[in-house]
């Protein structure tokens, strides 16, 4: 069953070597929760599991398709060949997402004057078209593309009509049992891209670096959480992403659905590292804002002492005693009586923090619940009051007092092994 994660000074170093691999892309409490979904003892194979995880930042992703373009217009030696970039699939889609990147790209700028974006082959603005490179992020099977091409008669007619004289797709990312599927049904076409394989089979992963123990192990931990899922493609089970592609990767924008299912799925009470909808990332975006790391340099700016806030009026925010251990800090509340008594105006204070109107007036909320805030959004005396002993709390200089609490908060620190890139 999924446990609480012990932490402990190794573990926490654990975590802490895998963050440059992700990208620092998320936070080491985002990591710790992914690994509660699993036993206590699979732990250390879900660590190992996530060591060949590959995330694919903006910079990133901006560079990689610069090398890969850079590659592919190298197959059209001369630069004055009009050339059209065509983004696949529907509107909203990630074909349509890499026009963006594409044009912020060197490679691009070098031939800029003879190349197009559009994918309406009936409103071109260049009428001497000799090649077509179909754009997308992530190829995972091919089918998409393979029925998108046979599908689009307007674009064939193009093809035959202007005697293109090549074809290619531009992906950064496309999986080999994807290429060699399009390459059976569409040979005229050829892809550029960074080729990865299936993340299971046992003679193709980069898992290899695991004895075949520890690969046994990591793969039947992902079959058997990923066989409870509820979540299905084409009534079938997602345990390895869709097609079975068996990807290990996500972009900053999104995370294909090839991928293995239990680092993107959101459902059936799993917490997925990297998820995949929209509603589910959106929550995540707000409660973000209410972790700790968000606001510790607002505090700072603002001369709060932040941790003698939270060890000596923790039970201000309790509504039971019952509560009080399990409370966290909404650090959120604070700052707003901090600037509600700076006299700030709610526009200012969203800039500041950081917040939308309606999740700003979800702290004006929860502020009135604790009668900090009146319901015209004034402070309260009680409010005031509170800020003055913040305030006067902040000019103490005391001594941490030794009590169970505070040693168990010693127990678990650690000096860092890497900091911003640095050992």
């Amino acid at each position: 069953m999924p446990h609480d994660f012990e932490i402990d000074k190794d573990r926490l170093r654990e975590i802490e070597v895998l963050l440059p691999r992700l990208k620092h892309s998320v936070l080491p409490t985002k990591v710790i929760k992914w690994l509660e979904n699993f036993n206590k003892n699979e732990v250390k194979s879900m660590l190992d599991l996530l060591s060949v995880f590959e995330y694919i930042s903006y910079n990133e992703f901006l560079a990689r398709l610069d090398d890969l373009f850079a590659e592919l217009l190298l197959k059209i030696p001369n630069k004055k060949d009009e050339i059209l970039i065509y983004p696949f699939g529907k509107f909203g889609k990630s074909g349509i997402f890499v026009t963006y990147p594409i044009a912020k790209t060197k490679a691009f700028e070098k031939r800029k004057h003879y190349i197009e974006i559009s994918n309406d082959v009936k409103n071109l603005k260049f009428s001497n078209i000799k090649h077509i490179v179909f754009l997308d992020d992530f190829i995972g099977t091919g089918n998409t593309f393979i029925d998108f091409y046979n599908e689009n008669l307007d674009l064939q007619n193009f093809i035959i009509d202007n005697k293109i004289n090549s074809l290619h797709i531009l992906a950064c990312i496309c999986m080999k049992k994807a290429e060699a599927n399009i390459k059976s049904k569409l040979p005229s076409i050829e892809v550029i891209a960074d080729f990865r394989n299936k993340m299971l089979v046992r003679s193709e992963t980069p898992l290899h670096i695991f004895n075949y123990r520890d690969f046994i192990k990591i793969k039947s931990i992902v079959e058997k959480y990923g066989n409870k899922f509820n979540y299905t493609f084409d009534k079938k089970k997602v345990v390895y992403g869709y097609g079975e592609s068996q990807s290990f990767v996500s972009f900053f924008h999104s995370t294909p659905n090839n991928a293995l299912s239990i680092i993107w799925n959101d459902r059936d009470n799993w917490t997925p590292l990297y998820p995949r909808t929209a509603i589910t990332k959106m929550s995540e975006a707000r409660e973000f804002k209410k972790e700790v790391s968000f606001y510790i340099n607002i505090c700072n700016k603002l001369g709060i002492d932040i941790s003698k806030t939270l060890l000596n009026f923790g039970k201000y925010f309790i509504k039971s005693q019952d509560e009080l251990n399990n409370t966290k800090q909404d650090h959120s509340i604070i700052l707003l009586l901090f600037l509600k008594n700076l006299k700030y105006e709610d526009i200012i204070i969203c800039h500041i923090l950081g917040l939308s109107k309606s999740e700003l007036n979800l702290v004006y909320d929860e502020a009135k619940d604790y009668g900090l805030i009146d319901y015209s959004n004034k402070i309260t005396i009680e409010g005031m009051n509170f800020i003055k002993r913040l305030k006067s709390l902040g000019k103490r200089d005391k001594i941490r007092r030794e009590n169970n609490h505070n040693l168990a908060i010693e127990e678990v620190s650690y000096i860092p092994i890497m900091l911003n890139g640095t050992t």
